[in-house]
């Protein structure tokens, strides 16, 4: 589900109803997803710089895409175990981005 601000979505590209993708570990959490399901749907529905929000993040894996791909992002998560590790995630990626685009 998403929603957009605004009367009108744009996408980027084709959003796919099948993608090719990774079995998640679930090491970090029961729910978790593939990163590759959540950059196809971000990378088809928004644009570098915009911001995306996941209210119930998990171990954080839609904010692990969200930066790959230079969106900004805010996320929430009720279990602070969770919390502290999508947080970690998601910084260390940042990290990462910040490291290559000085590079």
């Amino acid at each position: 589900m998403w929603f957009v601000k605004g009367d009108k979505l744009f996408t980027t590209d084709f959003l796919s109803d099948v993608v090719k993708s990774d079995t998640p570990s679930k090491g970090l959490h029961e729910w978790e997803q593939s990163l590759v399901e959540a950059e196809h749907v971000i990378s088809r529905l928004s644009f570098e710089g915009q911001m995306i929000y996941d209210p119930m993040m998990g171990s954080g894996t839609t904010g692990v895409a969200a930066v790959k791909l230079g969106r900004r992002f805010t996320g929430i998560e009720i279990d602070s175990d969770k919390f502290e590790v999508a947080k970690a995630r998601i910084g260390n990626n940042l990290f990462r981005r910040k490291n290559c685009d000085e590079n």
